[in-house]
Parts: C-alpha cells; sequence; structure tokens
C-alpha cells in the first residue's frame, strides 16, 4: 500500500522524461471532459465533449472557455488535450503525477499551475485529497483533476446564471474564483480537524485509551499532509502576483492577493492545530502517568493499613504455650476490637492528611 507521505514511482523507473504514464489510486475513474463557454452578453454554453475538435475550436473562440478533464486514466487522451493546449511533454507528465508539489510555471505564453483540493467526507469523518492542474490562456482555462469536480460547482453555477463578476471579467477572474473555493475548503476542513482535536481533547482528559492515541496520530498525519499541499500553494500565489503575466490583470491582482492572505491564515491555523496534537500526546502520557499514580496511591494506602494488622495476627498466630490473652476469655474479640481501632485510626489519618 502506498503510504500517503512517501508515495512511490518505481513504475515509472528508466522510462524517458516527458513519458505519459498514470500515477494515482483512483484506477476507476473515466476521463470526461466539460466545456463551459461564456461571455457578458451571450447565455453561457454548458456541454460534456465527446470530440476533441470542440476543444481546437474554443481554443480560438472570442468567447472564454473553461475546459474541465476529470479522471486521468487514459494518458493517450490526457495527451491529446495537452498537445491541444500547447502544454509541453514535461509538464503533461506532471498532470498525471498525481503526487507532484505546488507549482507555477510559464510556457509559450500561458500559465500552468498546479494545487493541492482538500475536502472533508462526512461519511468516515475523513480528508479527501486531490490535484488539480490549471493551464491558463488568454481565452481559456483548462482545469484537470484527478476525482470528481464537484467542489467547483458553485463556480459553473455563476456563469451560467450570471450572478458576481464571472461573466464580465476574463479569464484571469476566473482563475481567482476556482482558487478562492479550493482555499475556501481548506477552510471547511481546518473546522472539522479543530472539532476532532477538541472531542479528543475531552477524551484524553476524561478516560483515554489505546485508541485515543491512534486517533491522535491520524490527525497529526492528516496535518502533516495538509501542510505539505498548503505551504507550497503560498509560494505559487506569492510568485503568480510579483509575477507581471499579460494573462492577469490589475483588478484580478487584487482579488488573489486576497486568496494569499488566506493562505497565510491556513498555513497559521494548520500550525497551530499541529502543536494541539503533539500536546496531546504530552497529555496522553501524563493521564495516563496521573492515574497509575492514583492506583498505586489507593494499593500503597491499602497495603499500609494491612502491614499493622499483618503484625497483629502473626503476633497472635505464635504457638507459644504460656501467652497471655491465651487463657482469656474474650481474647478473641479483642484482638477483633483492636483491628478494627488500628485499621478505623489509620484510615482517619489518612484522611486528615488528604491522602484519599
Amino acid at each position: 500500500m502506498k503510504h500517503p507521505l512517501f508515495p512511490s514511482r518505481r513504475h515509472k523507473m528508466g522510462m524517458p522524461p516527458g513519458s505519459l504514464v498514470y500515477v494515482g489510486e483512483r484506477q476507476a475513474e473515466k476521463t470526461s471532459i466539460h466545456l463551459t463557454e461564456y461571455s457578458e452578453s451571450n447565455q453561457p454554453f454548458c456541454d460534456i465533449v465527446t470530440d476533441l475538435q470542440v476543444l481546437r475550436n474554443a481554443q480560438i473562440s472570442p468567447s472564454a472557455s473553461w475546459v474541465t478533464v476529470t479522471g486521468l486514466n487514459d494518458a493517450e487522451t490526457i495527451g491529446q488535450i495537452a498537445e491541444i493546449f500547447q502544454v509541453p511533454p514535461l509538464l503533461a507528465e506532471d498532470i498525471l503525477n498525481t503526487d507532484q508539489r505546488p507549482k507555477l510555471q510559464e510556457t509559450e505564453g500561458n500559465l500552468f499551475l498546479i494545487f493541492k483540493v482538500f475536502g472533508w467526507q462526512e461519511e468516515g469523518e475523513i480528508i479527501t485529497r486531490d490535484q488539480i492542474t490549471l493551464v491558463v490562456g488568454s481565452n481559456f482555462l483548462l482545469s484537470l483533476l484527478e476525482g470528481d469536480d464537484g467542489f467547483l460547482e458553485p463556480v459553473r453555477q455563476r456563469i451560467e446564471q450570471g450572478q458576481g463578476r464571472l461573466r464580465k471579467e476574463g479569464i484571469d477572474y476566473l482563475l481567482y474564483a476556482i482558487t478562492d473555493i479550493i482555499v475556501d475548503h481548506y477552510f471547511l476542513v481546518l473546522e472539522k480537524l479543530g472539532g476532532q482535536i477538541e472531542a479528543l481533547e475531552e477524551e484524553i482528559s476524561v478516560e483515554p485509551t489505546p485508541q485515543t492515541l491512534q486517533h491522535v496520530y491520524k490527525v497529526k498525519r492528516e496535518i502533516l499532509l495538509m501542510q505539505r499541499g498548503i505551504w507550497p500553494a503560498r509560494e505559487v500565489l506569492g510568485d503568480l502576483l510579483r509575477h507581471e503575466s499579460p494573462l492577469i490583470g490589475r483588478a484580478a491582482e487584487t482579488y488573489l492577493r486576497d486568496v494569499y492572505e488566506h493562505v497565510i491564515q491556513v498555513i497559521d491555523m494548520l500550525e497551530t492545530l499541529r502543536e494541539l496534537t503533539t500536546g496531546m500526546q504530552d497529555l496522553y502520557l501524563s493521564s495516563l502517568s496521573y492515574r497509575m499514580n492514583e492506583i498505586m496511591k489507593v494499593l500503597t494506602v491499602i497495603a499500609t493499613i494491612f502491614i499493622p494488622l499483618t503484625f497483629i495476627t502473626s503476633l497472635y498466630g505464635m504457638n507459644f504455650r504460656f501467652m497471655p490473652e491465651i487463657g482469656w476469655r474474650w481474647g478473641y474479640a479483642f484482638v477483633w476490637v483492636l483491628i478494627v481501632l488500628v485499621a478505623g485510626g489509620l484510615l482517619l489519618y489518612f484522611r486528615r492528611k488528604r491522602w484519599v
């Protein structure tokens, strides 16, 4: 099984650079293409593309075109799409390699960006991870994902319904809208992780179990995976803002700067959550140590009470013939009264000392 922090690339060893080989976990996903053409004056056109010639026409269309490709299993189709949109072979290889680090690169008048997408699956309370590749041209934006693009549906609806400024602005504003919704999902995941951490803190303080510690390790690993995907995203957005590309207008720069600030906020929150999980490990060990001390204290009190009682019973268990209380009629009762008085006196003493 491939470890999420250390992905395997053994099946690509020895292949020449630019070889289009799908490297991912979702082997059953089929490649589908969705085209959205829009402009300020005309009603948007949305359709599923089955003929790649439609993409060639969309590339030279005066309207803005948004092409979404989901499912990267069909390397041949992805290679043809990359050729249509003039994506170099090395970058096309990065599209199919879904464990790429977020990056920004400009090629032949286009911008090539990679981001990590994180979502939350309520069933099982797990974090979903995906990679989105964005190819930005003067009148088109190509987005490619390994899995489902449902998180982009609000952007598509805004285009279809004419809400906001999407149909009035250029492709650079669409780039902002996509990056903004990606970062919004970061906040959603952090909120869910924060709730899990609060529940774990309460569980550790009340009754920790080995399963609790395993859950803490799981949450900490998820945070590390998010940091690995979000830290480079800050660099990508920073380079995009510093990069004087004709594809990014000044109006879009203002919005992208807002996304950049949100990413910094996400990184700060991730660091806080990571410190909390580290503190929970120490809290778990301290809680176990405290419970063990409480148990040892109770056992020590019991042992301390029984030490003088054991002395008394052993004293009268000696088989000497001449003992003062041997022939006494009330000797047996006297010993029991002595035992009760000693035990009660010790308990009273421990309570006054607040040891029990």
